[in-house]
């Protein structure tokens, strides 16, 4: 049923490798003309291991096939292989849709997934701490399981509010949301360290605590270019999220978000944007309120292009 070729395990007929042997010291591995199968997990743990050049004759990678290749750098395919090709050392099926595997030895901090991807295996950016910042496009609808486990430390994201619910968000500073019509319940709570979100035109719902203890926030763009936004159970976001302040901030503090309505017809959209603000000394343009009390405010009619500062105080 098995042979060994080279010290590693292969089904009897060579046609499917089954085990490389992780203790080995070489940092280049060619897999065998022939082989047309890679096995599950056939590379878990090969830390020497830099390189691996897939043959023409491969047709089926298994789940997980290079996992914890963690000074992996490069994965080189054949030109004529009819199920695979690389891009940038990356691995990627023939046709360029689906991300299959990032090789995390590169050490690389920044990494945009190319515009043609709408899907991304399983496990493939796993214990990529190097990553601080990652582009991933709207065109991505199928995310595998633990895709970015242990991305731990992305500071800034740009992708679709559908992305953002795979990414580890604890650290984010910047996240940049390209497209949906909904920001999902709770997608940046707990981010205390978050500062700017930039939300998409065609937002039409703010999920309830989207942003509840981003106590670092201070920033909220909307581009918007005209439309409506249906505050609904974003109004509970905003109310929650006044009381954390109100909680966190201690005795007083001051919060400045920034909205920005750009385009024709946007004094429609901005007309129905929940602005946090106070009813006494809230005016639009420049508007600053303190007071023991707060509401939402909406209505900023005849404002094409606008920036609009809304900077609220709390008192205990």
């Amino acid at each position: 049923a098995y042979r060994d070729i080279d010290g590693n395990l292969y089904t009897k007929d060579g046609k499917t490798l089954l085990y490389y042997v992780a203790g080995k010291t070489q940092t280049s591995f060619t897999i065998p003309e022939g082989v047309t199968d890679i096995g599950k997990n056939a590379f878990d743990g090969c830390g020497n291991l830099m390189e691996i050049i897939i043959p023409e004759s491969v047709t089926c990678i298994d789940e997980n096939a290079f996992r914890d290749c963690s000074t992996l750098t490069n994965i080189a395919v054949s030109e004529n292989n009819p199920a695979y090709r690389a891009i940038d050392g990356n691995l990627y099926t023939k046709d360029g849709k689906t991300l299959l595997q990032y090789t995390a030895g590169k050490m690389q901090t920044s990494f945009t997934i190319p515009e043609d991807v709408t899907a991304i295996a399983a496990e493939v950016f796993k214990d990529c701490s190097s990553l601080t910042e990652i582009t991933i496009p709207d065109g991505v609808t199928v995310i595998g399981e633990k895709a970015f486990t242990g991305c731990n430390n992305l500071t800034s994201v740009t992708c679709s509010a559908f992305a953002i619910m795979h990414l580890p968000r604890t650290n984010l500073l910047t996240a940049t949301i390209t497209s949906g019509d909904a920001i999902a319940d709770e997608t940046f709570s707990n981010c205390e360290k978050l500062k700017k979100v930039t939300l998409p035109d065609g937002l039409k719902r703010i999920g309830a605590d989207a942003f509840l203890r981003c106590l670092q926030l201070t920033e909220i763009v909307l581009l918007l270019a005209g439309g409506e936004v249906d505050v609904g159970k974003g109004v509970e976001f905003v109310e929650h999220y006044v009381d954390v302040v109100a909680s966190y901030a201690g005795a007083y503090h001051c919060y400045a978000f920034t909205f920005v309505c750009a385009g024709d017809g946007a004094e429609l959209a901005c007309a129905d944007v929940a602005l946090l603000c106070v009813e006494e000394g809230c005016y639009f343009g420049y508007a600053i309120g303190v007071a023991h009390e707060y509401h939402l405010v909406g209505k900023l009619l005849g404002l094409h292009t606008q920036m609009i500062h809304c900077a609220v105080g709390f008192y205990q």
